[in-house]
């Protein structure tokens, strides 16, 4: 640009707007332009040449807000950080987590400190063992858990077989997007699974170990949001967030690809038992009631409430068991976080082996979904951070 602009001073951003010809949307009372992220990523899907300025501006946005997230963290008296769970916030069944109310660092500030369910992988090395030179983190993550529940759930043959042969069955989806492959027949060859990059060239040559724009990236954010009713201008909007701007009709493609007739015969029932009854069960029995006029949106909260609840259910059962465990036994460990569908442990390098055995067993839930039985995998992996972590 030639100067350096604020990027949340609404002054500073018009005149950016300005420059490139852009109409933002303005508030009602104060006539200032919208500069939220989302309103900057719709702006830079409609006037593209202006996409390099406002993504970076949305990104300088997320790092400030990160930077000053864990700059003002709120730790309790023993100097640790202690997430406070919420269980209303998130309507689908995940947890959500925010900072704790005692011992604020900053005046007027309460629940200082990052979401514990959503960190971002480049924070995550600050996240260490209680005792760094006795013990190691230890994470379990369950395999591909949602895919699994919507698939067996649905009763969608083709999913089914594709998760039980431990194929990738986001790459899979890439070559039903992509490559206009047919989800009803036999499997693919690894060598067509093969074709769906998982790292961009661009990533590739900067050495990242993940990637937010290869196919199998993009097939994995449509699939699981499309099962849960996502549309067109929403599937446009959530990609937008990933710096993934693609046009309406390619949208509408994908998301035709995507919905095969087990998945739309599973949200036709979906909708049909919430005509019935406003109380819905997931695959383990956990029920919950939803209010209001029905309509789509209430639709798409009970298709993700379906396979995320479900999730969530299955790690804390693990969670719980473990913790039963330690307890029990009185072993020096203690666990640290969960994150929806894994959880990380804190606890003596020389008890790995017991770890991994008791994971093993705390992690296997096996349960009858439509006359088949589904049991969710799991990967585990230890270091010495949450961000150093090896299989």
């Amino acid at each position: 640009l030639g100067w350096l602009p604020n990027t949340k001073s609404p002054i500073d951003m018009s005149k950016v707007f300005e420059r490139f010809g852009i109409i933002p949307k303005r508030t009602p009372s104060t006539k200032q332009p919208v500069i939220d992220e989302e309103h900057l990523l719709t702006y830079a899907q409609k006037w593209p040449a202006a996409r390099d300025i406002l993504t970076n501006a949305v990104s300088t946005n997320q790092q400030r807000t990160m930077l000053s997230m864990y700059a003002l963290m709120t730790t309790g008296p023993d100097d640790f950080y202690h997430a406070s769970y919420d269980l209303y916030k998130a309507v689908t069944g995940r947890l959500a987590s925010e900072g704790p109310d005692e011992g604020h660092l900053i005046p007027k500030k309460k629940h200082a400190g990052p979401q514990m369910q959503n960190q971002p992988r480049m924070m995550r090395a600050m996240f260490i063992p209680d005792n760094p030179e006795l013990d190691e983190l230890t994470n379990f993550d369950f395999t591909q858990a949602e895919p699994h529940v919507v698939a067996w759930d649905a009763n969608d043959i083709f999913y089914i077989n594709a998760l039980l042969s431990g194929k990738d069955v986001h790459r899979i989806a890439g070559l039903v997007i992509f490559k206009g492959f047919n989800p009803t027949g036999n499997l693919p060859s690894d060598e067509q699974i093969g074709t769906i990059q998982k790292i961009c060239p661009k990533c590739l040559a900067a050495k990242e170990q993940e990637c937010t724009h290869s196919e199998r990236y993009l097939a994995k954010r449509c699939k699981n949001g499309i099962a849960y009713g996502m549309q067109a201008p929403r599937l446009m909007q959530v990609l937008r967030g990933d710096n993934i701007f693609i046009a309406k009709d390619m949208a509408e493609l994908i998301v035709r690809r995507v919905l095969t007739e087990p998945l739309r015969e599973w949200q036709d029932r979906t909708s049909n038992e919430l005509e019935r009854s406003r109380w819905l069960t997931n695959i383990y029995g956990g029920k919950r009631e939803f209010y209001g006029l029905k309509d789509d949106t209430m639709l798409r909260d009970a298709l993700s409430w379906k396979a995320q609840s479900a999730v969530t259910h299955l790690t804390c059962t693990a969670m719980r068991r473990i913790h039963e465990r330690i307890t029990k036994e009185g072993l020096p460990a203690s666990l640290k976080t969960q994150t929806h569908d894994s959880c990380t442990i804190s606890h003596r390098t020389a008890d790995h082996s017991f770890f991994v055995e008791l994971i093993k067993q705390s992690t296997y839930l096996p349960v009858m979904v439509h006359g088949r039985e589904l049991i969710i995998p799991h990967e585990t992996t230890h270091g010495p951070s949450w961000g150093e972590q090896y299989k």
